[in-house]
């Protein structure tokens, strides 16, 4: 393995520097996932990525492992500060880099650390306080921007004394939900047999070995001995003498840890583990005999290094997207494009696709006729009745027939001034206009077109042209009862008695034929407006259908995304 450096100053490992499987998971089918989720979610986070867990036995590397895959220097490494309770590692993210933080928290006391340098020291003074075993957490959590939410779990290493403790642990921990944990189980890469790993075996029996990646750390041990090479290899390539049951796997990745004298940085190491598995891979293609096929020379190099770890990592979680994200999150957006699309609908039509004379013959079949017609009624004879109340009266009194003739034409005069005020259109329009404004405002589809309601009860509206047509047409009729009516008044012999029921059978006459010409030229006659009147939506209704519209375009967006992230998934890129 090619040399560390010697320097007394020790580089600096910056929080998140380099490649992690928090920075490739940003850029990965995750981060596309988390991208269309957001668009529905809500404020609400219910996806986080299954928590990785790290197995195995003590001073195999675990802590080590861990701060390489995430860049993040907070795990204990040396032999003397080995991990003693379980350390759980979250990551948050937020929008502003104001609102980043470090912490913490140890049976319920949090310590605020000023910066990510700080977390280590207070992780190594709890550890430091007991010489005891336990399975009480140490919980880290760091909140920083374009970080994805992640839990990494470092667990206490299996020993010999006292091993019940340390496997109760591990079997806490490994009997969570398999679609929430992806485990890593760590053995040295030159150990012995498989069936000495206490994690391994617990695994196996806790049927957890699909959600398992078996890691083979201390890899650059392996150029010292030639036999130890060839072991590696084998066991890299599944052949594994004696457990056929490997193929179970998640995966198997070789792995070099980092010195614990920290001479180089975690992405320095990057480019040292780099050139050792280089020169491993070289060894396998000139020296090895049998001579490896270019097939299992390309499956060593997609199982050695972190960065091949970090991509099998990337793997699972995509896996887990797909299989067991992606679908419930496509039913909500399916669930919420269904109502979005309903509540647009019940809007109506949007204006421009509107036909006017469609919804002038809906509207002029809501309204009631049977109203207009009897308030029709009831004015026209409610205005005849004002020159009864005032003049019939007198009728009976007058005995000379001179003074009879005099009173005739008087009432003459009266009742025609009183016919032609029941004639005008307006009378009757404001009738009209207000059954027409009631179907407006109860209709929802009709009532977001205020102008609607402006352009049919103006001046030069439909609903005037309408009864005005009505009124002319119905005078001639009218002249004639009123002409009628007279001539039967004027007979000087005729009683009073039979004055008033000839006015009272005028008053019938006149109402009904006003209706008769109502139904005629308003009921039966199409509305129109203006041929430069356009549609327009109220306020309110736009900003609706706009929200609609826009949340249509969302959920159909992340289906969208889901099928992309489904077809990328099929086809993965070839290295």
């Amino acid at each position: 393995m090619p040399a560390e450096t010697d320097s007394v100053s020790r580089p600096e490992s910056r929080l998140l520097e380099g490649q992690s499987i928090l920075s490739q998971a940003q850029g990965s089918i995750f981060g596309e996932f988390h991208k269309a989720y957001a668009k529905i979610q809500d404020g609400r986070d219910d996806f986080s990525l299954p928590k990785v867990i790290v197995v195995g036995e003590k001073n195999q590397g675990k802590s080590s492992l861990l701060e390489n895959i995430t860049k993040c220097r907070i795990f204990p490494r040396d032999t003397s500060q080995c991990t003693k309770m379980p350390i759980r590692l979250k990551m948050r993210q937020v929008d502003d880099v104001t609102s980043c933080s470090y912490s913490v928290t140890f049976k319920g006391q949090l310590q605020p650390a000023k910066t990510s340098q700080d977390i280590l020291p207070l992780i190594t003074k709890i550890m430091e306080s007991t010489d005891e075993l336990s399975d009480e957490e140490i919980v880290v959590e760091i909140t920083q921007t374009a970080t994805p939410p992640f839990e990494f779990i470092d667990l206490p290493g299996l020993r010999d004394s006292p091993a019940h403790r340390s496997e109760e642990i591990m079997w806490k921990y490994i009997n969570e939900q398999a679609t929430r944990t992806v485990i890593l189980c760590v053995i040295e890469g030159i150990s012995g047999a498989l069936d000495d790993s206490v994690a391994f075996k617990k695994l196996h029996q806790a049927h957890q070995l699909p959600n398992t990646i078996l890691v083979l750390t201390k890899a650059d041990r392996v150029l010292q001995c030639e036999d130890d090479l060839s072991m590696l290899f084998l066991r890299l390539l599944g052949r594994w003498r004696g457990h056929e049951y490997l193929d179970q796997l998640a995966g198997c990745v070789a792995v070099a840890n980092r010195k614990h004298k920290d001479t180089v940085s975690l992405v320095q190491h990057d480019e040292v583990e780099k050139r050792l598995f280089e020169d491993i891979l070289g060894r396998a293609k000139d020296s090895m005999q049998p001579a490896f096929t270019p097939q299992e020379l390309q499956r060593l190099k997609s199982n050695m290094s972190s960065k091949q770890l970090i991509l099998k990592l990337e793997a699972e979680y995509n896996k887990r997207i797909v299989q067991d994200w992606i679908p419930p999150v496509r039913d909500r957006a399916v669930s919420l494009l269904t109502n979005a699309y309903s509540q647009c609908e019940q809007l109506g039509k949007r204006p421009e696709q509107v036909v006017m004379q469609d919804e002038l013959r809906k509207l002029h079949a809501q309204v009631s006729y049977e109203k207009i017609c009897s308030d029709v009624v009831d004015r026209a004879k409610a205005h005849l009745q004002g020159t009864a109340s005032s003049f019939l009266p007198c009728l009976p009194a007058i005995n000379n027939i001179a003074r009879w003739a005099e009173a005739v034409v008087e009432f003459e005069e009266q009742l025609k001034n009183a016919v032609d005020a029941v004639m005008q259109p307006g009378l009757y329009t404001e009738v009209a206009i207000a059954a027409y404004k009631a179907v407006l405002e109860q209709d929802p589809k009709l009532r977001r077109f205020p102008g609607l309601q402006l352009q049919l009860c103006a001046d030069t509206g439909a609903i005037q042209h309408h009864m005005k047509e009505a009124l002319m047409f119905a005078k001639p009729d009218v002249d004639g009862m009123v002409k009628t009516a007279l001539q039967q008044v004027y007979n000087a012999s005729l009683p009073a008695a039979d004055v008033q029921q000839v006015f009272s059978a005028l008053k019938d006459s006149i109402g009904y034929c006003i209706v008769k010409y109502v139904i005629q030229y308003v009921k039966r006659k199409p509305l129109f407006v203006s041929s430069s009147f356009q549609l327009e939506e109220d306020e309110h209704t736009r900003q609706l259908r706009s929200r609609y519209t826009q949340d249509m375009k969302r959920y159909q967006d992340v289906g969208d995304a889901f099928s992309k992230i489904e077809k990328r998934w099929q086809s993965p890129p070839s290295d």
